[in-house]
């Protein structure tokens, strides 16, 4: 139905992006949802095969959102984000 659900408990979580939605482009977009925002310290993410950190905007790794890609956030608690948007498109990494 368009709507999907990232679910953090306290510590290390290992996510994926459910859908591909227009307000999240980039890993630190992540931080800005609701739900998230003010409460996850930050996102680990495989970069072509160095681990980076992104706390905000603009850190080195803040690469752009892709399907199938797996992060790692740390949250302070546990915390529920909606994201809406349409399937990823597997054929073209989009």
């Amino acid at each position: 139905n368009g709507v999907s659900r990232i679910r953090l408990k306290p510590g290390t979580n290992l996510v994926g992006v459910p859908l591909k939605s227009g307000n999240l482009k980039s890993v630190s977009d992540l931080l800005r949802l609701e739900g998230i925002a003010g409460h996850a310290t930050a996102i680990i993410v495989s970069d072509e095969g160095t681990f980076k950190v992104v706390a905000r905007a603009g850190d080195d790794g803040d690469i752009p959102l892709t399907g199938g890609q797996a992060l790692i956030i740390t949250a302070l608690q546990a915390r529920v984000a909606e994201v809406t948007g349409v399937a990823w498109d597997n054929v073209s990494g989009d």
